[in-house]
């Protein structure tokens, strides 16, 4: 008798587990759907930030001996932001390197020059 018993709870707890998880998935994705417009603003702030990082690109260029830092992408005729820098005692591989070189900030610029002038 006491198995039936035993037998019976176990058919019972996995019915009412059964029915208990399909409950809590759908009340999680009704509370999870809180702003139907939240797609829609998040892709607008992905929009505007892969704006403002294409913007925040620069890279080198070598003008007359001279070498200059320009925004935008490698090819593009952006502003130049910094120019005249003496590049006589760097070394070619260097100089090679750096004309196809894409930074994204001014401080990645700051940090590739300070690196030449370390080893040096």
């Amino acid at each position: 008798m006491l198995k039936k018993f035993k037998l019976l709870g176990i058919f019972g707890l996995g019915i009412l587990m059964g029915t208990m998880i399909p409950w809590a998935n759908w009340f999680q994705a009704l509370t999870s759907q809180a702003d139907p417009l939240a797609d829609a603003k998040i892709s607008e702030q992905q929009k505007a930030s892969a704006a403002a990082t294409q913007e925040e690109i620069y890279h080198f260029i070598l003008e007359q001996g001279k070498l200059a830092v320009r925004q935008g992408k490698i090819g593009e005729a952006g502003p130049t932001l910094i120019q005249g820098m003496d590049t006589r005692d760097w070394p070619v591989s260097v100089l090679e390197a750096a004309a196809d070189a894409e930074f994204y900030s001014l401080d990645e610029v700051q940090s590739y020059i300070d690196s030449i002038h370390e080893a040096l």
